[in-house]
């Protein structure tokens, strides 16, 4: 998808808050290290943000000439847990079979 330079920036501006929401969850996420309850909240925050962010910048990577993504803005790869992937390689080993 191609953009406008104004997309690009507003993805760059949302990347650098989410950069610095991060920064801050994960300083929270070694303040509370004695609450297992708080620590896992805190890391499935900065998880799905990383994963928002990872999204967004190959969204923009893969709409500029010459770059190069890393899945080509596959909201699979990104937005999906490790298990939905681990399921989908496991039919396609099973199909294969």
């Amino acid at each position: 998808m191609k953009m406008t330079n104004e997309q690009h920036i507003a993805i760059l501006a949302s990347i650098a808050s989410m950069a610095n929401h991060l920064t801050d969850l994960a300083r929270r996420t070694f303040d509370n290290a004695s609450d297992v309850e708080s620590v896992d909240a805190l890391t499935g925050s900065i998880e799905s943000i990383a994963k928002h962010i990872g999204f967004m910048a190959d969204c923009a990577c893969d709409s500029l000439p010459g770059g190069v993504s890393l899945a080509g803005g596959d909201p699979y790869f990104w937005m999906m847990p490790p298990n939905f992937h681990e399921a989908r390689a496991d039919s396609t080993h099973q199909a294969a079979s």
